[in-house]
């Protein structure tokens, strides 16, 4: 009984973390870049809910806040695109 409980329990929170992701498409977020990507022109950061942002992005932006245009949305990061460098 424990173990169904809790394959419904995170079943419906992953539903719901899906469902946060995708109500951010289109919007554009301050994210705090922290490293590169596993592809090349690739950066990583932080949104302010802590989701996983990927974009393109130069070595130069890492540790900067930069605004990102949501543009797909999945069960653990979001991607983007910069929409300017401060």
């Amino acid at each position: 009984v424990k173990s169904e409980r809790l394959f419904r329990l995170q079943d419906l929170l992953h539903m719901q973390q899906l469902e946060f992701n995708q109500n951010n498409i289109g919007k554009i977020i301050p994210v705090l870049f922290e490293k590169l990507g596993k592809k090349q022109n690739q950066i990583l950061g932080k949104s302010p809910y802590l989701q996983s942002v990927i974009t393109e992005g130069s070595e130069n932006n890492i540790k900067k806040i930069l605004d990102i245009k949501i543009l797909q949305a999945g069960q653990n990061s979001l991607i983007g695109a910069i929409v300017n460098e401060k």
